[in-house]
This record gives structure tokens, sequence and C-alpha cells, in this order.
């Protein structure tokens, strides 16, 4: 299967939206709220990447976003220059084809050329240990589990710290 790997445009919401849905539908650790996540994200201008998979049809298949996360060290500014990965969806049908392999890889890369010295995610280890990300027990997600929440540093360490993601992920 051919996938085609591009920034998302105005014309790709709904299907994003409708993608989130079908993909967390049956997700016990979701609240049904990625696309509310992302949307506030778009308006509070802090999407700071997201790529859309499109397959040979043109239907939308994948989706991936970066925002800014902010890491308390204690510090009067705090850690810098780091970014979250999610929400991420795979059409549950086509999951397993490297969609989203396709997907991290190259939200990744580009992030990295950004200059961004690294990136936090939450979810499972044995998929996104695959890309680099480990737990590290000096940084914390307040309410997540050790072992679900890893980072990757692309320069330098991984800081210690408490890790906070933008008001956009809160539940409300």
């Amino acid at each position: 299967m051919k996938i085609t790997l591009r920034p998302e445009n105005k014309s790709d919401l709904e299907a994003i939206d409708d993608l989130l849905n079908l993909a967390f539908a049956f997700d016990p650790h979701s609240h049904q709220n990625e696309g509310a996540i992302l949307q506030r994200l778009r308006e509070s201008r802090k999407l700071l990447l997201s790529l859309v998979a499109i397959d040979e049809s043109g239907e939308l298949v994948g989706q991936i976003a970066f925002s800014p996360v902010e890491i308390d060290d204690g510090s009067p500014e705090g850690t810098q220059n780091w970014i979250g990965l999610g929400p991420m969806s795979v059409n549950p049908r086509l999951q397993r084809m490297g969609i989203g392999r396709q997907l991290i890889e190259t939200g990744l890369k580009e992030m990295k050329s950004r200059e961004v010295s690294g990136c936090v995610v939450l979810g499972e280890p044995g998929f996104y240990e695959r890309f680099g990300f480990n737990t590290y027990e000096n940084l914390i997600l307040p309410g997540a589990l050790a072992p679900f929440f890893m980072a990757r540093a692309f320069n330098g360490e991984v800081p210690g710290g408490i890790v906070h993601y933008d008001p956009a992920f809160s539940t409300d």
C-alpha cells in the first residue's frame, strides 16, 4: 500500500476528527477528547506539526501531532524546547502495516530538524521503544503510570522534572 504523508490542511479537519473517533473508540485510556485537543492546539497556535497519511484512494488513514511541553526542573525558566507527541491515530483496519511508523519517523525527523531538544510521549512502551523512547524515573507526568510515559532526547540528556502538557490536553 502506498501512503503519502503531508501536513494537514483545513480540508482534512473533519476526516481527522472522524479518524480520531474511530481509532480511540474502544481505547480504555482515552477520554474521547482527542479531536477537541487538536482543535484547541490549533486555536492557540500550539500545534507545531500535524501530519496526515493519505492512501492511494485519497482517504486520510493516519495522523500525528506535536506540541510544546514544559518541564519543571526546579529552575526559574524550566527546561525549554521539548515537545510532546500526540495524539496519533491510524485507521484500525490498517494498523500494523507501517503507517504509524512512517508518521512517527517523519514527524520526529522534522521536529529534530527544527532543533527541538527532545520529545515525550504517553503510550505503549513496546511500540514507542523502537523509536528510541525510554522511561526515566526522574521525568514524571503526574497521573501517568511510569512505563507508559517515555522520552527521547535529540541532543543532550533527558532532563529530570515534572512534565506539563499544554492546557489543550485538559479533560474538561
